[in-house]
C-alpha cells in the first residue's frame, strides 16, 4: 500500500463543502478573482483551492508537471506536492533530504517570487526549514536594496518582540500578529488603491534621479513624503549602491 495514496485519500475525505468554511471560501474567491495577478505559492497538500475556491479556472503545479499557458487558468504552485499528483507529495525525511539538496523548479520558482513581488505567508508556520532556507537565501541578496523585506508572516496568535526581531533579522521576514486573515484581506482591500497610485507615482521618479523633474517643496514638507520617496526608488529597481540615488 502506498502511503502517499493513502494519505491523499484522507485528505479528500476530510475536505469537502460540509468542512469548509463557506464565507471564507467565498471572500477569498472575491478577492483572488479581483487581483488575478496574485500568485499562490503552497506547501499544503490538498486542494482546496483548485477545488472548491477557483474551480474550473486554476490547476495545481508539482515538480515536473507542465504549467497552464491559459491566461484564464491560475497555476497553484504545491512546492511539497498535491493529493491530485500523490507520488509528487514530499513526506518522507528523504524527501526532505532530496528536496534540500537538490535544486528544482518549485524551490527556485519560489525563490524568484521572493526577489521578484511581495509575499504573504499565511496559515503556515515558519518551522519548514526548507522554506526558511530560500527566504535566508534572498534576504542576503537584498541587504544594500531600499527594502530589506517585502516578506510578510501573518499570524493569529501573539508573537512577541523577541520572536518579531528574530524572523526578521534572520529570515528577512516581517510578523503581523494577533491577526486573521480574513481580516487582513479587508485591510489590503482598503489600502490596494493607495499602494497602486504609490507604484504609478514610480514611473515619474528615474525623471526625478536624472533632474529633468523635482518635487514641490510643498510635497517634500509632508510626514509620508520621505517614506514614499523610499517606496518609489525600491519600484524603480534603485538601490543604496546606485550612485545617482546617493547624489
Amino acid at each position: 500500500m502506498d502511503i502517499r495514496v493513502e494519505i491523499s485519500n484522507l485528505i479528500k475525505e476530510k475536505i469537502n463543502l460540509e468542512t469548509l468554511d463557506k464565507d471564507r471560501v467565498k471572500q477569498f474567491r472575491k478577492f483572488l478573482l479581483k487581483h488575478d495577478s496574485v500568485t499562490i505559492v503552497t506547501t499544503n497538500y490538498d486542494s482546496i483551492i483548485t477545488d472548491f475556491v477557483l474551480p474550473l479556472s486554476s490547476k495545481p503545479v508539482v515538480n515536473g508537471k507542465l504549467i497552464p499557458k491559459s491566461i484564464n487558468i491560475k497555476p497553484i504552485y504545491h512546492i511539497h506536492g498535491s493529493i491530485a499528483y500523490p507520488h509528487s507529495i514530499i513526506l518522507t525525511e528523504g524527501d526532505y533530504f532530496n528536496f534540500l539538496h537538490k535544486e528544482n523548479y518549485m524551490s527556485r520558482k519560489l525563490f524568484t517570487l521572493i526577489q521578484e513581488t511581495t509575499l504573504v505567508i499565511m496559515g503556515y508556520s515558519l518551522g519548514d526549514f526548507n522554506l526558511n532556507r530560500i527566504l535566508n537565501e534572498a534576504k542576503e541578496l537584498k541587504l544594500n536594496t531600499i527594502r530589506k523585506s517585502d516578506i510578510y508572516y501573518i499570524n493569529r496568535e501573539k508573537v512577541g518582540n523577541i520572536y518579531q526581531r528574530y524572523f526578521y533579522t534572520t529570515f528577512g521576514v516581517n510578523v503581523l500578529q494577533e491577526l486573521e486573515i480574513n481580516d487582513f484581506l479587508c485591510a489590503l482591500e482598503l489600502d490596494y488603491v493607495k499602494a497602486d497610485q504609490l507604484i504609478l507615482g514610480a514611473e515619474r521618479f528615474p525623471l526625478i534621479i536624472e533632474g529633468h523633474k523635482k518635487y514641490k517643496d510643498k510635497y517634500l514638507k509632508l510626514r509620508k513624503a520621505f517614506s514614499h520617496i523610499l517606496l518609489r526608488a525600491d519600484a524603480s529597481a534603485y538601490s543604496f549602491e546606485d550612485e545617482e540615488f546617493k547624489i
